[in-house]
């Protein structure tokens, strides 16, 4: 077998690949402003995934600064 054929079928096979991804970005990106919207479901999700995760950002802000604190606490010591 010639290594220009097989070099060009795996491209052809790379170019297919990379149209199909295309296709489907472009349908997928299409679809979000193409009608129907469900705007009570989406506003839900966005409570959910935003204002509800609230607590858990602030939990992990708390420890981390009460790490970062740590080596102030005691000066003699040092955490390194």
């Amino acid at each position: 077998m010639n290594i220009f054929a097989s070099v060009g079928r795996l491209f052809l096979l790379f170019l297919a690949e990379v149209g199909r991804l295309t296709r489907f970005t472009v349908s997928a990106v299409s679809s979000i402003v193409r009608p129907p919207v469900y705007w009570r479901l989406l506003l839900q999700q966005i409570m959910r995934i935003g204002w509800f995760s609230l607590p858990v950002v602030g939990l992990t802000a708390f420890f981390t600064g009460g790490r970062r604190s740590a080596p102030c606490a005691s000066p003699s010591r040092s955490t390194r």
